[in-house]
């Protein structure tokens, strides 16, 4: 708080509590007021102006919220990648995304300050896809994640009981050579779509 005849003055408030500047405040003067730090992860501000006339006892609240932030990153190699991600925050806990496109992605909610977070892939038939950067705690420091990188590599095949899939062509068109029927994934323009090969053996 500042003004005259008081000066400068300083409250600290820990917690959900009270406080009282030392020095009194003529009626009439005009004060400052300002909040010089938050706690950590946190952001506070006050619910009345930052200039106040005093014209008798002066109530002042002090709100603080907590910091939140983004999740998200790139998606490589695929497209159709589905995400979900597990925190230590009740309301952000659980989210999943629809299937996802090669390129940059972010979960929906925000994720509190102080909160851990874990990012799991499924990946689409044919492919196997990790997370990089996967888990993490999230900070008012580090600020939004954006490094939570999706790698996708072809795994040979798609579904089908077991064996190997062994591609061949027969007049330009793919066929399977292997014991059973597959699943592979076709190209169709942006998007890709599963196609079932059955076995030629």
């Amino acid at each position: 708080m500042t003004g005259n005849p008081s000066g400068t003055q300083t409250l600290l408030l820990t917690g959900a509590t009270t406080g009282t500047f030392t020095n009194r405040v003529s009626h009439g003067s005009t004060i400052g007021l300002a909040v010089l730090t938050s706690p950590a992860g946190k952001t506070c501000s006050l619910n009345s102006p930052a200039s106040v006339n005093v014209t008798g006892a002066t109530n002042v609240t002090v709100n603080c919220t907590v910091n939140a932030y983004t999740v998200g990153g790139m998606v490589g190699g695929v497209n159709n990648v589905i995400l979900t991600m597990s925190t230590s925050d009740v309301v952000a806990n659980g989210q999943s995304t629809g299937p996802l496109a090669i390129g940059p992605y972010q979960f929906l909610f925000t994720v509190p300050s102080g909160s851990t977070y874990t990012i799991a892939a499924i990946s689409p038939p044919g492919y196997s896809c990790t997370v990089q950067n996967g888990y993490g705690g999230i900070t008012t420091a580090n600020g939004n994640v954006a490094n939570a990188d999706v790698n996708c590599v072809s795994t040979g095949g798609g579904g089908g009981g077991g064996g190997g899939f062994t591609p061949g062509t027969v007049n330009g068109q793919v066929t399977n050579n292997g014991p059973d029927s597959r699943t592979i994934l076709v190209e169709n323009g942006a998007n890709q779509v599963g196609v079932t090969v059955g076995s030629n053996a």
